[in-house]
């Protein structure tokens, strides 16, 4: 994810740590001020309401999608990116 270039990472955890269910991972990063998520599973799908400070999911095949505060969203192996708007 070219995204990720001079940012620094803020946060990796699984499960209840990152408030997630148990299969799914997060990782937090900063640039320029603001905040970036990725999320994604190590197995299965994990339907994550949307957090505060979200409104857009980028997937790795250049899907982008506004998404609104508590909004369900299904987490699968394949990396989402969580960006404010």
């Amino acid at each position: 994810m070219q995204e990720l270039d001079r940012t620094q990472n803020t946060f990796c955890g699984q499960g209840e740590k990152a408030a997630l269910p148990n299969n799914a991972w997060e990782c937090r990063f900063r640039r320029d001020g603001a905040e970036l998520r990725i999320w994604w599973t190590d197995r299965g799908t994990a339907r994550v309401p949307v957090p505060p400070g979200v409104g857009v999911v980028h997937t790795l095949d250049g899907e982008r999608r506004l998404v609104n505060l508590g909004e369900p969203i299904d987490i699968t192996k394949s990396p989402v990116q969580l960006r404010s708007r």
